[in-house]
């Protein structure tokens, strides 16, 4: 057993100078393995979410808290959760679901003010924040901070009203939690509608469009899901783990060969810094929501 973990650790003669793990065959090796317990972790996803699966914890009551706490940091006063903005929020929810895209404007044109409208909110101005893939309350929060043009509707200090709608399912391929925020100012007798932004426009909502949008999506205060094994964590361990053998087999492999002034070329070490490149985007990726 010894002698086999020299064999695949460390330089030797019985390996040609070059630790087996790093030889191209074993990369490939691991990859085929990666491929495995993706399709195994796919699978049982599927089958036992309650076992593996994505842990979850988002609510709107901590989503508004959040919310309002930057505007107070930043000398505002808070938004209000409004209702008829949460159902609005929840409708372009279900359109994107139903159309399966991730946009702020739907393939077919229709804007989020169209929902806001629909739903009943005559607004003065009005903004939307989108974010996905998120697993907590703060980080959906946090990534809109750091966002200018999300953080510009976070703090804007035109709104007084605030939706949400925090909706599990399936978006362009991927398993995911959509969380849609919507702002608003209801109109008190002015004439221009403004986007999230405050820019004047100069069409009002179609009513044709109106009367097409859905009222069957239920609303939704929060979403939680507690699974043994969260599938994030134990890919991003997985990734770590070998991370950190090639990184340190490669390492130690460099300083032996120095130590023993045996040349090799340099070439050789290419197949594995990719490999080990590939295994850090992967880590950094892991778990990365997405706003828009």
């Amino acid at each position: 057993m010894r002698d086999f973990l020299h064999h695949l650790f460390l330089p030797r003669e019985s390996n040609n100078h070059r630790a087996r793990i790093l030889h191209h065959t074993s990369l490939l090796a691991v990859i085929v393995l990666l491929f495995v317990l993706e399709f195994s972790f796919s699978f049982l996803h599927e089958k036992r979410g309650d076992i593996l699966g994505l842990r979850t914890d988002i609510a709107v009551t901590e989503l508004l808290s959040l919310t309002n706490k930057k505007r107070e940091e930043n000398g505002l006063p808070p938004v209000q959760l409004d209702p008829v903005l949460s159902e609005a929020a929840s409708q372009k929810a279900a359109d994107m679901f139903a159309g399966n895209y991730w946009a702020h404007n739907s393939p077919n044109g229709t804007t989020p003010w169209v929902f806001i409208k629909s739903s009943g909110y005559d607004y003065l101005y009005a903004g939307e924040n989108l974010a996905r893939g998120f697993s907590t309350s703060s980080d959906v929060i946090n990534a809109w901070m750091q966002s200018p043009g999300h953080r510009e509707n976070m703090l804007s200090p035109n709104y007084k009203d605030i939706g949400f709608a925090v909706v599990p399912g399936t978006l362009t391929g991927d398993e995911t939690m959509l969380v849609v925020e919507m702002f608003g100012k209801r109109r008190e007798g002015a004439s221009d509608i403004a986007d999230a932004r405050g820019n004047d426009l100069t069409q009002q909502v179609p009513q044709a469009e109106q009367v097409a949008i859905s009222k069957q999506s239920p609303l939704v205060a929060s979403f939680q899901t507690q699974p043994l094994v969260d599938v994030k964590d134990a890919t991003k361990g997985i990734s770590l783990v070998l991370l950190f053998v090639f990184f340190f087999t490669l390492l130690l492999d460099i300083m032996i060969l120095k130590n023993k002034k045996i040349v090799r070329i340099v070439a050789h070490n290419i197949d594995t810094i990719m490999f080990i490149s590939v295994v850090i985007t992967t880590i950094i990726l892991i778990g990365k929501g997405v706003i828009i």
